[in-house]
């Protein structure tokens, strides 16, 4: 898998040039059939245009049209109503709060299952370099 071992390399070429760093979870995400936390955070979406500049000709369309979203899905491919009631019981306690972003890990999709392929620790970070 010639594109894996490039992703691979890239991603241990970053992670070892970028310090951790701390992510904003500023709110929660309807994504109409799914619930994900929206964050910010500027050294994120450099990482995340670092990368998928190197990985243009890899990414498919929903990935090249990236509108400036960070985010992590919490949920996925359910009835809108399903993600409306999860949506809602999420907000009850939710407050905005800083995570902290340690590393990046590599996963990939070869008609499913997802599977995970290594864990890079980012500069000084906890932990070290781990494959899959």
């Amino acid at each position: 898998m010639a594109s894996l071992d490039t992703v691979l390399a890239d991603a241990a070429d970053l992670a070892a040039r970028t310090g951790a760093f701390a992510l904003q979870v500023d709110r929660l995400l309807f994504l109409g059939a799914g619930v994900a936390y929206l964050l910010s955070s500027p050294t994120a979406t450099d990482v995340r245009r670092t990368l998928a500049g190197r990985w243009d000709a890899l990414l498919g369309r929903q990935d090249r049209q990236w509108h400036g979203r960070l985010h992590v899905t919490v949920q996925n491919k359910v009835a809108p109503t399903t993600a409306r009631a999860l949506q809602a019981a999420l907000e009850q306690d939710f407050v905005p709060h800083a995570v902290g972003a340690t590393g990046l890990q590599v996963w990939y999709y070869e008609g499913g299952p997802w599977r995970h392929a290594a864990t890079f620790a980012f500069a000084g970070a906890a932990g070290g370099p781990a494959g899959g």
